[in-house]
């Protein structure tokens, strides 16, 4: 017959109790151990384990393109584990050398003393706020017993996902905020808005509103000889799919180019692969449905835009003041298993100095970091923060409802 209590005659595994190795009484607490098979699982035993938490961590980095394309990487400097609200990151000024002539004489140099004249280099730092956020999930007995299933466990297998949504929505705010028309501090970055007018529909925009390489390369070649940096190109699944019809078809002409060869299309060409890893214009391709932009001012049935961002490798970093949390309980009363979530970082853009005050400046929100004067350029030239946008449509968008 089965034992009428869970944990009843459950061996007792903790060396250092004087009960070691002996049965427990019903009901009680017993230590966490994977040397039995026996006894019941507990919450506990699948969510606070520290392997638990590893495992959601390695999960997020894999499913964050942001992540495993390079734009974001860590940067230990970013650390802030004492404790703190901002850190101040330090970086060496540009150095811009005074070339000096030299002769044979004593009053050569910009000294005119007949020496090379010893030049310095300045030190400067742009700030990162720390981000504080976390959420939780709960599920009943009765939800459980009715469904059949476990309604916690799937919350459980979404955290990954969830978190690299937040993410991802942190970082946007932070992009909407640089490139602001009137004070982003990246303004000169973009090569603008591109798409259609107010008032027409997805399906009758033209090419002239599309990315395309072109594109591409003028938003390069706002950087000079720096354009070469950009290397991954972020967009909406439907800007994405506009490049994967375009990459899947091929041109041939019947005679030599002229004015008057036609050119035939056909389908099965460049850009076709079976990986996951998608390039377009020698640019790694990273899709997020998050870059679209909001609802203008134009009128119902406008054509969808959407920002197209281009990163150099590292161009956003990471830093940690607490690592992810996760930890559970169980209400007894409620009949309730729960689960919260937290975690504490700072995402920043190399150069870009945060300078938010008040309570937003400590604790700031998502609509804080999305506020342009919030942020300022802290480098001598917008040149050298490898970050580019444009806003294009889509012939696969759609329209504002």
């Amino acid at each position: 017959m089965a034992a009428p209590f869970q944990n009843y005659n459950r061996a007792n595994n903790n060396p250092n109790s004087p009960y070691a190795g002996q049965a427990q009484a019903p009901m009680a607490n017993p230590a966490r151990s994977t040397a039995t098979a026996w006894g019941s699982t507990f919450l506990n035993d699948l969510i606070i384990r520290p392997e638990f938490q590893g495992s959601v961590l390695e999960e997020f980095f894999e499913r964050s393109q942001f992540v495993s394309s390079g734009i974001i990487s860590r940067n230990s400097a970013m650390d802030l584990s004492a404790g703190g609200p901002v850190v101040n990151v330090p970086f060496f000024k540009a150095a811009e050398m005074v070339e000096e002539e030299i002769d044979s004489t004593d009053s050569w140099g910009q000294s005119q003393e007949g020496y090379l004249s010893p030049q310095r280099v300045g030190m400067s730092s742009y700030s990162v706020p720390v981000i504080h956020r976390g959420f939780a999930g709960a599920a009943d007995d009765l939800s459980r017993l009715g469904s059949g299933e476990d309604p916690l466990g799937a919350l459980r297998s979404y955290v990954a996902n969830n978190m690299a949504k937040f993410r991802q929505s942190y970082l946007l705010s932070l992009l909407n905020a640089v490139f602001d028309d009137t004070n982003g501090a990246l303004k000169d970055n973009s090569l603008g808005d591109i798409g259609a007018a107010t008032g027409t529909d997805s399906a009758t925009t033209t090419a002239a509103n599309h990315i395309s390489a072109a594109v591409v390369i003028g938003c390069q070649n706002l950087f000079g000889e720096r354009g070469d940096d950009l290397k991954v190109l972020a967009c909406h699944s439907a800007v994405r799919n506009q490049l994967r019809n375009a990459g899947l078809l091929t041109f041939s002409s019947p005679a030599a180019p002229t004015t008057s060869a036609a050119v035939s299309w056909g389908g099965g060409g460049i850009g076709v692969s079976d990986t996951q890893v998608e390039y377009f214009a020698g640019m790694r391709l990273v899709t997020s449905d998050q870059l679209v932009l909001p609802k203008g001012g134009g009128a119902t049935g406008d054509a969808m835009k959407y920002p197209c961002y281009i990163f150099g490798e590292g161009s956003v970093q990471e830093g940690v003041q607490s690592g992810l949390r996760i930890e559970t309980e169980r209400n007894i009363l409620s009949k309730q298993d729960i689960f919260s979530a937290d975690y504490h970082y700072l995402l920043g853009i190399p150069g870009i100095n945060w300078k938010g005050t008040g309570f937003g400046g400590t604790f700031p929100k998502n609509t804080d970091i999305a506020t342009a004067t919030n942020w300022e350029l802290a480098w001598a030239h917008r040149e050298f923060v490898p970050i580019s946008r444009v806003i294009v449509n889509s012939p696969f968008g759609g329209n504002y409802a």
